[in-house]
């Protein structure tokens, strides 16, 4: 087997080991993106509850004031929960990034290895073609001498 084809194999199936690595980190991307997000809707819950506080304030009795400022409390505790799931959700995905990374740069340095094989291949045939066509050309100068 030559050398281009046996790097093409190894090329093959390090390009699905990088497919099943991206395919990791981009559920784990997601995962991470939809935690940020839900971080993203429950700060915007928290100050509509503020603005709403702030907004009624002069008109309202103080019983509801403290049910406002309770459930600010709740959506504060809510939102920063979240956010440390979001870190580690994020975090998660950066270290499953890092070996898909190398994976795929790996398998780029590999096809740049198969090209150049390939290419060395290829000049090695057309010299051993060319010096067959010399060798050809050589014996027909030598027929044609001899007649």
């Amino acid at each position: 087997m030559s050398r281009a084809k046996l790097l093409q194999r190894i090329l093959r199936v390090r390009v699905v080991e990088e497919e099943q690595a991206r395919a990791t980190w981009l559920a784990a991307e997601g995962v991470a993106r939809e935690a940020e997000d839900r971080v993203d809707h429950l700060r915007g819950e928290r100050g509509a509850i503020v603005r709403a506080l702030g907004d009624g304030l002069a008109s309202t009795s103080a019983s509801w004031v403290l049910v406002a400022h309770e459930q600010i409390e709740r959506a504060r505790l809510a939102t920063e929960a979240q956010r440390e799931r979001a870190l580690t959700f994020r975090t998660q995905a950066d270290s499953v990034r890092e070996p898909w990374a190398a994976k795929r740069a790996a398998a780029k340095g590999l096809e740049r290895l198969v090209e150049r094989a390939t290419e060395s291949e290829q000049a090695e045939g057309l010299a051993a073609e060319a010096e067959e066509l010399d060798e050809i050309s050589v014996m027909r100068h030598s027929a044609r001498s001899e007649r």
